[in-house]
């Protein structure tokens, strides 16, 4: 599966950011500073990851074949 991972860097791209999920339909887990740059009725969009993030948005990262990281840092 692909997958986006979305980070507080996509605030400032959020129309450019939901044109691309559209046109492409890859899953998007957002962190929690990019919560809301993809509507949660989006049936692209997982949820938030992370310990205080929901189950399958966790799930999908670990499962994931290919990621796209865009505006996130990788760290801890």
């Amino acid at each position: 599966m692909k997958l986006i991972i979305a980070g507080r860097g996509c605030l400032t791209a959020v129309p450019e950011l939901r044109e691309y999920v559209k046109r492409t339909g890859i899953a998007v887990v957002c962190s929690l500073p990019a919560v809301g740059v993809i509507p949660a009725e989006w049936p692209e969009y997982l949820g938030m990851l992370g310990h205080t993030g929901t189950a399958e948005a966790n799930k999908a990262v670990a499962d994931a074949d290919y990621i796209i990281a865009l505006g996130a840092r990788l760290d801890i």
